[in-house]
């Protein structure tokens, strides 16, 4: 419908395919930061508990606080346990 002096109108001549090129101008930058955030949210997260295991088996290692066997031992056993609860969730 077209008012005296104002346009055809809020949609213009393209009636339904301006209405659909409307919502896609929206949608566009909403999909883009839900991308963005859900991007850099999964760079936050922590590593697996195994990686900060083995991270603190070496400082107690650098410090002489165990032997290089016990090292060994403990570094073992934390990449066994990891192997085996990899194997457990698939």
């Amino acid at each position: 419908m077209m008012i005296w002096g104002y346009g055809p109108g809020i949609f213009g001549t393209f009636g339904w395919g301006g209405i659909i090129m409307g919502l896609s101008m929206m949608a566009i930058p909403i999909l883009g930061g839900v991308f963005l955030f859900r991007y850099f949210q999964e760079r936050r997260e922590e590593p697996p508990a195994w990686k900060s295991a083995l991270e603190a088996l070496r400082k107690r290692y650098a410090r002489g606080e165990i032997t290089e066997e016990e090292y060994q031992k403990i570094k073992s056993d934390i990449i066994k346990s990891e192997f085996e609860n990899s194997l457990h969730s698939h």
